[in-house]
């Protein structure tokens, strides 16, 4: 709005071209002055780090307008709908978790306006090793300790659950140390040991386990 003073601050449109800038007059919304003016195209880029482990946090190099808003954000292969992102505003390189599931995924740098991909890196999320092993003997009620290998990533943690479900019946953080020292169930029956990685809380290990 004009009173708002001068100069105007406008934000050009994300796709490049030819466009006016012109003075509306509020009433009938007559346009008193136009000027033509052309936008030009942006370009962006990404440096993808090698070494690229599921759940792991990444520090991302990119390039690009920095316009607010603008982020850096990781996409499955060939979608648009991100898992995580960190704002450009925060500066270069960029933190961003990486999805807990191993597969392919790309890194893009997207422009806030409209949603824009301005860059997009294809990278390859590789799984990690989680092993988790009990006592033989497992007791309704008991205390047990529970051996694990995975990537004690911060607040990542090792649950027992109803067999195939993802709510911890009890937990033990994976930062507190060897063994994991997990409550039993006071009933007898069909549970699971799991390994819950801190991105998304997915649980990404599973063993079946019997308490008597």
């Amino acid at each position: 709005y004009t009173r708002n003073g001068s100069p105007a601050e406008i934000d050009l449109p994300a796709q490049p071209g030819d466009y006016d800038l012109v003075y509306v007059m509020n009433q009938d919304r007559t346009v008193l002055a136009r000027t033509p003016i052309t936008v030009t195209a942006v370009t962006a880029s990404i440096t993808a780090p090698q070494d690229l482990s599921a759940g792991a946090k990444v520090r991302v190099d990119w390039s690009g307008p920095d316009n607010r808003n603008d982020y850096i954000g990781i996409v499955p292969r060939g979608e648009d709908a991100h898992t995580d992102y960190a704002y450009t505003r925060n500066g270069s390189p960029a933190e961003i978790d990486l999805p807990a599931e191993p597969g392919e995924y790309d890194l893009v740098y997207v422009m806030n306006q409209d949603r824009i991909i301005l860059a997009r890196e294809p990278i390859m999320v590789s799984a990690v090793t989680i092993t988790l092993s009990a006592p033989d003997e497992l007791t309704a009620g008991a205390t047990v300790p529970v051996d694990w290998d995975g990537p004690d990533y911060p607040s990542d943690y090792i649950a027992v659950t109803e067999r195939g479900e993802s709510k911890a019946l009890s937990y033990r953080y994976t930062r507190n140390g060897q063994p994991a020292m997990l409550d039993l169930p006071a009933t007898a029956g069909d549970y699971d040991l799991v390994y819950v990685m801190r991105v998304g809380n997915t649980v990404v290990h599973r063993v079946p386990i019997s308490v008597r």
